[in-house]
């Protein structure tokens, strides 16, 4: 996998093309496409991309 980049360009990038490569872009947490988020040909999938929880290994 491979993130698809976050210009807000609709130009599809060459990464997707190769085989086997998957390439991702970000929504919001509405559900839309996140602003900068590349989008257009060989985006395979949308996963959620702003505003992410992780854990913090130097928090309790």
């Amino acid at each position: 996998m491979v993130a698809a980049g976050a210009e807000g360009s609709t130009a599809a990038d060459s990464r997707p093309r190769l085989p086997g490569v998957v390439a991702v872009g970000a929504i919001d947490k509405d559900g839309n496409r996140w602003e900068v988020s590349n989008a257009g040909g060989g985006l395979a999938l949308m996963a959620p991309g702003v505003e992410i929880l992780g854990a913090d290994p130097t928090r309790s």
